[in-house]
């Protein structure tokens, strides 16, 4: 099994690990309280999700087999999925001239292309999750409860427990196959980003439920508060601090490791 990061090619596994694994979770059963009568609608949901995280330059990972798994079956399948915001993300996402032809960034045209690409992809994406929502096409979840979910979202960052903080970096997403736990898979992605978070000198942040909080435990993150919609808890707010701010080697795979399941709250398609 190795990390490496994803390609278009990915995202429909992507998606199909996101949904094994987070089927039950408490966030999805709050957003989309009606997966089990329309359990697609909530793959399409996930794939649309880990498209937009792929063309907007968020930092991917992906698991995936290969043959040095002893349960190798001759095909590469993902079974680990990882999203996260680096501390510069947004002042890029910002500043970037998608469609400036007077730009640097389009002075090579295989270059300029690739962003145009890009830019068009996430304003395809954006229509249609508008027109879905609209619609109601997406019979699977609650726009109500996704309002109140993304309140409680935004907050933590704006006015909640990371508000204080300055440059971080963010674990959007982790999910791993639950046919693949306790193979250190959510162990070894984690680490690869709590690698990046003490090369840079800067926390890392999350929003865990209770699925994946013993992982992130064990791996030296502090709980600071609970969020939650009304009297319905959705997660625990996360942290964890660098010892240093020299470069680490990325953790590998274990796998004899401890259970690699995780579980975190990412915000729905809107």
């Amino acid at each position: 099994m190795h990390i490496r990061h994803p390609q278009a090619a990915d995202l429909g596994g992507m998606a199909l690990v996101a949904r094994s694994a987070m089927f039950d979770d408490p966030i999805t059963a709050f957003v989309s309280p009606y997966r089990k009568q329309h359990p697609e609608c909530l793959r399409q949901a996930l794939f649309r999700r880990a498209k937009w995280r792929l063309y907007s330059g968020r930092y991917l990972l992906i698991a995936v087999t290969d043959q040095q798994d002893y349960d190798w079956d001759g095909s590469e399948r993902v079974v680990g999925y990882l999203g996260a915001i680096s501390p510069t993300w947004k002042e890029e996402q910002a500043s970037r001239p998608w469609f400036s032809w007077n730009g640097k960034q389009l002075c090579a045209l295989p270059v300029g292309v690739l962003l145009i690409f890009k830019a068009l992809e996430l304003a395809a994406l954006s229509l249609e999750n508008s027109f879905i929502d609209t619609v109601g096409a997406d019979r699977s979840k609650s726009i109500k409860n996704m309002n109140e979910f993304l309140g409680v979202l935004q907050a933590a960052y704006t006015t909640g427990p990371f508000a204080h903080l300055d440059k971080y970096w963010d674990i959007d997403f982790l999910s791993v196959d639950p046919a693949y736990h306790r193979r250190g898979i959510g162990k070894a992605l984690l680490g690869r980003v709590q690698a990046l978070a003490a090369q840079d000198g800067v926390p890392l942040t999350l929003l865990a439920t209770d699925t994946g909080k013993n992982l992130y435990k064990r791996a030296g993150f502090d709980e600071l508060c609970k969020l939650g919609a009304g009297s319905y808890f959705l997660f625990t707010a996360m942290i964890w601090y660098p010892k240093s701010s020299v470069e680490r080697e990325p953790q590998k795979l274990d796998e004899s490791a401890g259970d690699g399941s995780s579980h975190r709250a990412s915000a729905p398609l809107t």
